[in-house]
């Protein structure tokens, strides 16, 4: 397999323009689905522990400076300026407006999908395929967009997954147990299909026959009956001629179709697959062992499907919102080519802990592209005011965990770390940006704390330490966990944590 693998951390849009023309075999995407929720990152789930702590894995709703008509046709101008032709502009001014009409909310959330859909046409294989997830939000919106971007001829299904699991607490709907998946090809005239995969085995007792319809005929073989449909004559004349014609009480024609008979006593109904997929569990049915606390997370036979039916092994597979790398694993397990981006650093890591623990010697055969290496990098993020990720960053480095909404604000995360056995300690760590640290600045952090759990107390500085601060620390004290002593207090410089010097502390808990 050549090593195309790769792990972009990034705004798809940006990576995405950057990909070759037509070099795409299939194109997966899960994105957000304009739900106006903020979703967690579960660590009880992911750390197999007690941990109420959660962190923001990203948030779904959107908002856009529209408030009349006349804007519309301004955003798409600003906004669609990449080789869009004028008819292209025209139906979205349309379609646009629609939505500002009927659901204002929903304007910007679309306008970002089709920015990106758009060019993901272009990336694409004409042999190639395309599978939208997303659910009744926002379906029929995105069905429109994609059938002006894909063509309506190269419509293939609206797949249908439907899941179990909690009723609804609504009194006034039923439970929404479905997600909608559309599946375009590039160009139906050159479309790659594995026929094999179209097809499922449905096993059965001998006992189970006659109570699910079956037949058995003269000869002893077990059999089902369609309506002739199509057929012509000459093909009834030919079927009847081999023993696959059943005629009524009214003498109207049925085709037969034989069960084989297994080696293990099943009799079995070679059947297509239909676009209701209702035998593939939602994660929460799914083993523990595949959940990953990622609140988003897609179960692995549902992507294992889709790449089945439309590659074959050394294809390339592209997940533009790849979030808990689902796509990626299935990809790698299916022996395809892959490329996966996302614009949380929490995915990122998601992914490369999946691949780790999934596959071994694994590292050698992908890159991480755009995770910040330096001070520089690190900077730039914080420039970008992306300081979320640049916490978020920083705890992956040392082993620790980002925390979202709590009333301590100097708080960025923990540290979770052994105590005895199954029972831990956190250790709080607040992560400083200003580009000095002074000890009134510590005197404020210390006092701020509630200290009463919390017995290592760790320090973040984005600039270099100087020996005040550390003689300060000393002034803070020891405590003991095990027979060994540990201060109380400690500081660490970005530049010793790019240089992979940790906290003294007991034996961590990762992630």
């Amino acid at each position: 397999m050549c090593h195309i693998n790769k792990i972009f951390y990034s705004d798809n849009l940006e990576i995405i323009r950057n990909i070759k023309k037509e070099s795409i075999d299939l194109i997966y995407l899960d994105p957000p689905f304009n739900s106006k929720r903020k979703y967690n990152y579960l660590h009880s789930i992911a750390m197999g522990l007690d941990i109420k702590d959660k962190t923001l894995a990203f948030s779904d709703i959107w908002n856009i400076n529209i408030e009349s008509v006349d804007d519309i046709k301004k955003y798409i101008d600003d906004v669609f300026i990449y080789e869009y032709d004028s008819a292209f502009k025209c139906f979205l001014n349309n379609i646009f407006m629609s939505i500002f009409y009927s659901n204002k909310d929903m304007l910007g959330y679309i306008i970002f999908i089709t920015v990106r859909l758009y060019e993901l046409r272009d990336i694409l294989k004409n042999s190639g395929s395309i599978f939208l997830h997303c659910d009744p939000t926002s379906s029929h919106y995105i069905k429109i967009i994609m059938d002006a971007i894909f063509g309506s001829d190269n419509f293939r299904n609206e797949i249908i997954w439907h899941y179990d699991g909690p009723q609804g607490p609504s009194k006034t709907k039923l439970s929404t147990k479905h997600d909608v998946i559309f599946w375009y090809a590039k160009n139906i005239d050159s479309i790659k299909i594995n026929e094999e995969y179209l097809y499922e085995d449905i096993k059965l007792k001998e006992s189970e026959l006659k109570h699910h319809g079956y037949k058995k005929d003269d000869m002893g073989k077990w059999y089902y009956d369609l309506p002739r449909g199509s057929y012509s004559d000459l093909s009834i004349k030919k079927l009847d001629a081999i023993n696959r014609i059943r005629k009524t009480k009214n003498n109207k024609i049925r085709i037969k179709y034989f069960l084989d008979e297994g080696e293990d006593g099943y009799f079995i109904r070679r059947k297509k697959i239909s676009d209701v997929w209702a035998n593939i569990v939602s994660l929460g049915l799914a083993s523990s062992n595949e959940k990953k606390g990622y609140p988003t997370q897609k179960p692995l036979s549902l992507l294992e499907r889709i790449i089945k039916i439309t590659t074959i092994e050394n294809d390339i597979v592209l997940d533009p919102f790849a979030g808990s790398g689902t796509t990626i694993i299935a990809s790698q397990k299916l022996n395809r080519q892959w490329i996966a981006i996302d614009k949380t650093i929490l995915s990122i890591n998601t992914i490369k802990n999946r691949m780790i623990n999934t596959f071994k010697d694994i590292n050698k055969d992908y890159n991480i592209v755009g995770v910040p290496e330096n001070k520089k990098d690190f900077f730039e993020l914080i420039n970008n005011n992306k300081l979320r990720e640049v916490k978020y960053l920083i705890l992956d480095i040392i082993g620790g965990i980002a925390i979202d909404n709590i009333e301590n604000t100097f708080i960025s995360g923990y540290i979770y770390f052994n105590k005895i056995k199954n029972s831990f300690l956190k250790m709080p760590i607040i992560i400083n940006i200003e580009k000095h640290i002074t000890i009134d600045n510590i005197k404020n952090i210390i006092e701020n704390i509630d200290n009463s759990e919390n017995k290592i107390i760790g320090i973040i500085s984005f600039e270099n330490i100087g020996d005040d601060i550390y003689n300060h620390l000393l002034e803070y004290g020891y405590i003991e966990i095990n027979k060994n002593k540990y201060n109380r207090v400690q500081i660490l410089s970005l530049e010793n944590i790019l240089s992979d010097i940790k906290f003294d502390i007991p034996n961590i808990i990762r992630n």
